[in-house]
Order: structure tokens, then sequence, then C-alpha cells
């Protein structure tokens, strides 16, 4: 207390099964997508910060097995005001991709992104992120992570929300598709 602030964490986890049969045809479209980073504020005002993140990503309708990616760089909250805040970041991630046809990639890719938090009516929470990778190894490659959560508490531990999730890879597979949107909602666990 009074002290300000030196760290900050963030983990996210996204989890959505589905199946759809239509005209006698099955199709699943089960993604996975967990997200682990660490700010650590530096200098006087706490308003710049350095992160660690580490991210894995299952995403079957791009025949997607494992994206694995690490990475880091520097961030800065641009506007930390009672209920909003607006954050920016950059820096640069390895991921190594396995699909499940048996192909791999390993490259470096830049990270830049923005996060906006917002608190209404004192206690719902709207928080949208998007993040672009262009590939710094494959020229012309890129993809794009966009999150929005709409979060109600009902209760001091749970709360329910609603996602949107969009996730482009603009060199997939042959065959499949290079644009997933995912509307899905769930139980948030508060710690």
């Amino acid at each position: 207390e009074g002290m300000p602030v030196r760290r900050r964490t963030n983990f996210g986890f996204n989890l959505a099964f589905a199946t759809v049969t239509q005209s006698g045809v099955t199709t699943s479209a089960n993604t996975l997508t967990s997200v682990l980073r660490q700010d650590f504020f530096i200098g006087g005002s706490a308003r710049n910060y350095f992160f660690a993140q580490g991210q894995w990503d299952h995403i079957q309708p791009q025949d997607l097995k494992l994206r694995q990616t690490y990475g880091g760089g520097l961030g800065r909250d641009l506007i930390r005001h009672g209920d909003f805040t607006l954050s920016i970041q950059g820096g640069l991630t390895y991921v190594k991709t396995s699909f499940e046809t048996g192909e791999l990639r390993n490259e470096m890719d830049a990270l830049a992104g923005e996060k906006v938090t917002l608190t209404a009516l004192k206690r719902l929470k709207i928080s949208h992120e998007f993040d672009v990778y262009p590939s710094v190894t494959s020229a012309g490659d890129y993809r794009f992570n966009s999150l929005t959560v709409l979060d109600a508490p009902i209760s001091k531990r749970l709360s329910f929300n609603i996602s949107l999730n969009d996730q482009y890879l603009s060199r997939p597979v042959p065959g499949t598709q290079s644009n997933v949107l995912i509307l899905s909602t769930g139980l948030g666990v508060n710690f």
C-alpha cells in the first residue's frame, strides 16, 4: 500500500469446442488459446514497462496443432485514469508452429499491439486487445489476434463473460481457413 506498482501479471485462457453437422457433413472447429504475460514497470511514473510473454494456440480450422510464441518488448500505459486504461506495446517474438499436416515453421516475428480496458457501472468490465505479428524471417507473412471481452461479476470470485476472438494467419496450410472468428460465453475466475 502506498508503493508504486512494480509488476502486472496477465493470464488468459480461452477454450471453445464447436461441432456442426450440415447436409450429413460434420465439421469441428475446436480452439484453445492461452497467454501468460508479465509486465515489469520501469521509471518513476510506472507507465513504461518491459514485458515477457508466452502464448500457446491450437486452432483446428487452420489445421494448427500447436503454435508456441515466446517473446518480449517494451510498452507504455498511454492513459491510466480511474476506470480506463489504454496501453501500447512493441517487441520481438520467436514462433514455433506445427500443423496437423506435419509442416513445421520456426520464425521470428515483430509484435505491435494495443489494449483498452474500461470498467463501466463500477463493475462491468470491457477489454479489447489487438496484436499484429509481421514476420521478420518470411517477408510478407503476418498474423493477428484480436480479443474483445465483456465481463460481468456474479460474485467476488466468479464472473460471466462473453468474448469475441479473431485469429488471422496470412499463410495458412492449403485447404484451411486463414481467418477464424469465435464468439463464446463462459465463466471467469477472479483471483
